[in-house]
């Protein structure tokens, strides 16, 4: 009885590795397959941009700091003479420097095809990207500290990661969907990190409330994560760790 249990978990375990696979190679053929059916340069140069920004902006912190959470390694890092979210941004500033060889060259590609557009803003849109990055930032740190009052934890965050590919502009332009899904979509903070950076990097009808509410979700993640931080920290020294 207990071998065929086995037997059947590790099945489980097998066909959902071979749908995660399936459904990784269908989003890593969605430039090809969008550039086909478009046949538009536009298109590839926006791809050309969500791969640029999402290599920048997405990370691990969230599950590194779960993990470092659930098994107790946290206790090494707040011991260390600086704030414990610092040590997570010098891992994630780490992460950053391993691709910036690839980076360069995607972004020289970037601006090379975005000759097409009127204004390419290179600055404003790094300085855009750079918000998403502490925007991302503040998120893993919230979707990190959850793990200190629930199991279920990388649960939550696997969720968010789900919902991040389809919201954040990652998987199709947003501006393909109907403007009032678009207009409920900008009041979370799932378009601020790819989205929004490459309407900076085009300029292309980009209305300035965009810019503002970027920093508005910036703001208020750290807000956020800061009180989750101290709550913690409190809950951690109150067992006596």
């Amino acid at each position: 009885m207990h071998s065929l249990l086995y037997i059947f978990l590790r099945l489980k375990e097998l066909l959902t590795y071979k749908v995660n696979i399936i459904v990784f190679m269908l989003y890593g053929l969605l430039p090809l397959i969008s550039a086909v059916i478009v046949r538009s340069e536009s298109i590839s140069t926006y791809y050309l941009l969500v791969f640029f920004i999402s290599q920048v902006v997405n990370g691990w912190t969230a599950n590194q700091l779960a993990g470092d959470v659930s098994s107790g390694q946290i206790s090494h890092i707040l011991i260390l003479p600086r704030s414990f979210r610092y040590t997570y941004f010098l891992s994630r500033i780490a992460m950053l420097i391993f691709v910036i060889p690839t980076l360069l060259v995607v972004l020289a590609m970037v601006i090379y095809m975005g000759f097409e557009y009127e204004h390419l803003s290179i600055l404003p849109g790094l300085a855009s990207i750079f918000l998403s990055v502490l925007i991302q930032f503040n998120i893993s740190i919230i979707l990190g500290l959850i793990s200190a009052w629930t199991v279920q934890s990388m649960g939550i965050i696997s969720f968010w990661f789900a919902l991040l590919l389809p919201l954040s502009g990652t998987m199709f332009p947003l501006d393909y969907l109907p403007s009032w899904i678009l207009n409920i979509i900008l009041f979370t903070p799932f378009p601020y990190y790819v989205y929004v950076p490459a309407k900076v990097f085009v300029l292309s009808d980009l209305p300035s409330t965009l810019v503002a509410a970027q920093g508005g979700v910036l703001i208020i993640t750290y807000m956020i994560s800061k009180y989750l931080e101290i709550a913690f920290q409190r809950k951690y020294m109150a067992y006596g760790s």
